[in-house]
């Protein structure tokens, strides 16, 4: 049977809000007409200024890659919508155990009983996606009292999430529980020492951005430490209330239907579509493994091979393809990132890598 290969890789060194990237790359003669999901020209969007929310200059290497295959104009555009997060939440159908209009009635049903005004739409192009529309900018007053944040962190309270003990990097002095607090995200590239004592001062220092206000669930002594207090280094830490772009919370929410992921990463599985039974498809750098179930729920009788160099991370997509209950997902331990020299040496038990190590033929037999 036929092999098929897939490495999706973001553009590196950078993190942050150019992660979600909103333009698929164009065909290998750098056109970008003809493919089954084209990507708009700038004349398909309304110009505006570029937001406030945030002032990041994006990479120079980012921005020069655009412009040669875009133009300038166009390259402006992808960036205004890079530096806000993504107008809709994307949702992927599990098709391994449910349907999109069962998901989606289902998903519904779950919503309004949380009395949210979100509604769940189909996508109209891709089949098994849906979508809820992200509100926002909203006016959202900044208070003497906040919390710093990781950009990780930051990144998923403004896809609806709430703050966890993990994702605090900094908190004014003498936080209680129950106090209301401006929570801001780090700008990256910088880095204040965890458990800083804020003042407003040293926020503007850092760039941090205001992203909403919320409820502090722990005291600053209890993520921290403090007399005779107990370090807490999980669990609910900030309950968000008013948020600058909202989108519904969707923590453990028909978690084995369903799966948050951007609508690139979907098209990208789709862009291997239609995989014949029997198939073998390679993913070979697949953690934390949202492509690598896509591809097995869209040919349940293909073989998916999924290869990461970190055992730690390679845990993730096992742990996924059993929540979503992908059973034709196999993985394996190794670096594969140029070419098959490299692609033999095997990740020590701990994880990482065994440098100058090939792997012994067989292996590439059973592969």
């Amino acid at each position: 049977p036929p092999v098929l290969c897939l490495r999706v890789q973001p553009f590196p060194g950078h993190r942050g809000m150019l992660r979600q990237h909103a333009a698929a790359p164009p065909n290998c003669c750098g056109s970008t007409t003809g493919s089954k999901y084209p990507v708009p020209m700038a004349d398909d969007r309304p110009t505006r200024k570029r937001p406030l929310f945030t002032d990041a200059e994006p990479p120079v290497e980012l921005v020069a890659h655009l412009a040669h295959y875009y133009g300038q104009a166009h390259t402006d555009t992808i960036l205004d919508v890079l530096s806000e997060p993504p107008s809709l939440t994307t949702l992927r159908v599990n098709t391994n155990v449910t349907s999109r209009d069962e998901l989606l009635s289902e998903l519904n049903d779950e919503l309004r009983r949380e009395q949210s005004a979100f509604v769940a739409q189909p996508h109209p192009t891709v089949p098994d996606a849906l979508t809820i529309a992200v509100t926002g900018p909203h006016a959202v007053a900044e208070l003497p009292v906040s919390v710093l944040i990781d950009i990780g962190c930051g990144e998923a309270v403004l896809r609806g999430a709430e703050i966890f003990a993990p994702g605090l990097v900094a908190m004014s002095a003498n936080v209680a529980v129950g106090d209301t607090v401006s929570v801001y995200v780090q700008r990256f590239g910088t880095q204040l020492s965890k458990g800083t004592k804020l003042k407003p001062g040293l926020l503007r220092a850092a760039g941090a951005r205001h992203i909403g206000n919320g409820v502090a669930v722990l005291s600053r002594d209890s993520v921290y430490g403090g007399p005779s207090v107990t370090r807490t280094e999980r669990g609910l830490a900030v309950r968000m209330g008013e948020r600058i772009f909202a989108s519904p919370s969707l923590r453990d929410v028909l978690a084995s239907k369903m799966f948050l992921q951007n609508l690139p990463s979907m098209v990208a599985a789709h862009a291997l579509a239609p995989i014949p039974p029997g198939a073998r498809v390679l993913d070979m750098c697949a953690a934390p493994g949202g492509k690598t179930t896509h591809l097995a729920a869209l040919q349940p009788e293909a073989k998916v091979l999924a290869l990461d160099r970190s055992s730690r991370r390679l845990a993730l997509v096992e742990e996924l393809a059993n929540k979503l209950c992908a059973t034709n997902v196999s993985t394996r331990c190794m670096a594969a990132e140029s070419g098959p020299e490299v692609l033999g040496r095997v990740c020590e038990a701990g994880g990482g890598r065994v440098s100058g190590r090939p792997e012994v033929p067989q292996l590439y037999d059973s592969m």
